[in-house]
């Protein structure tokens, strides 16, 4: 199995890596950015599945709970588009952007509440009080 997913990653990095120079220059919705995109999505709903089969082995989740799954994927790849971006405007190289976005995809929601402290650190340090009712 480790070996199926290491196969399936590296696919899709040798994939993502003809567009992520014409993606660098491209807007994130652009043909060429979500062409550059879509690996990572894959990668990053690669990590969401693992994460769901975790909670399976754990048990704390069926195993036949689609719509769970569905939302992990979703979850994770939103994660992951995150991340993505947040890595090609630091210019990160892409072995570390992969690794980085399927950490996020992995980490799902809880990547998302990091990316969210991170936004709020950031406007803080510029002067702008963030909006934090909870």
């Amino acid at each position: 199995m480790k070996a199926l997913l290491f196969s399936i990653w590296l696919t899709l990095m040798l994939l993502a890596g003809e567009s992520l120079a014409q993606a660098a220059e491209a807007a994130p919705f652009s043909p060429d950015g979500l062409k550059a995109l879509l690996p990572f999505l894959l990668v990053a709903a690669l990590g969401g599945a693992v994460n769901f089969f975790q909670k399976v082995k754990a048990g704390e989740s069926r195993p036949f709970n689609f719509p769970e799954l569905i939302g992990e994927l979703v979850i994770a790849a939103f994660a992951g588009m995150l991340t993505y971006w947040l890595c090609q405007y630091a210019g990160l190289n892409q072995w570390l952007m992969a690794a980085l976005v399927g950490m996020a995809g992995h980490g799902g929601s809880r990547a998302l509440f990091v990316l969210e402290k991170m936004a709020e650190d950031k406007l803080e340090s510029i002067g702008l009080k963030a909006d934090s009712e909870k």
